[in-house]
């Protein structure tokens, strides 16, 4: 387990470095700098997932940040139920459309899997590691300018495929407004 939340927070730690970077293009591509914190509760549905037949109850922490046309978001996923323990880190492209004064958004990304199983079909020694891909969708309701609900659903491609639906609480953090309210009023 350690070892899958040590890669997790390498990815975070990657996503740093960047910043100089996006607080020097924010003007062309119109993406909000800012960092955004959210944590998810759900369920996670595997389908081909050898050994797994359950449903697996699931948290999903996700940080991001804005760059000139697109946002890069690190995901880790934990699910634990009957015998089996899943855990997934994700590095990913996200990015969001406006509809109706919400915000949905898609993102896209590969990581890495470590899982174990211990049940009546299968029994791990040691925990097992995968790579893989991911996709998403969902959305962002702000509360305030700080504070905002998020629903996911997300697919999880390798080991299996398997389907995370929840919702939850974020957090924004930095100049959410860009630019622009940076300049006197």
């Amino acid at each position: 387990m350690s070892h899958l939340i040590f890669k997790f927070y390498i990815f975070v730690l990657l996503l740093v470095p960047l910043n100089l970077k996006a607080e020097e293009n924010l003007s062309e591509g119109g993406v909000s700098p800012h960092w955004e914190f959210s944590t998810t509760t759900g369920v996670s549905m595997p389908k081909d997932f050898e050994g797994v037949t359950e449903i697996l109850p699931s948290v999903l922490y996700s940080l991001d940040k804005g760059f000139t046309y697109f946002r890069i978001e690190g995901n880790y996923l934990f699910a634990s139920s009957e015998g089996v323990l899943n855990q997934r880190a994700y590095l990913c492209i996200k990015n969001y459309i406006d509809i109706a004064d919400m915000k949905f958004y898609w993102r896209f990304g590969f990581g890495l899997t470590q899982y174990h199983r211990n049940t009546a079909n299968f029994v791990d020694t040691n925990n097992l590691q995968s790579g893989g891909w991911h996709y998403a969708m969902g959305s962002k309701i702000d509360i305030n300018k700080n504070v905002f609900i998020k629903a996911d659903i997300s697919a999880f491609i390798r080991p299996g495929r398997t389907i995370y639906v929840g919702i939850g609480l974020g957090f924004n953090f930095g100049d959410e407004g860009g630019s622009e309210s940076a300049t006197p009023k």
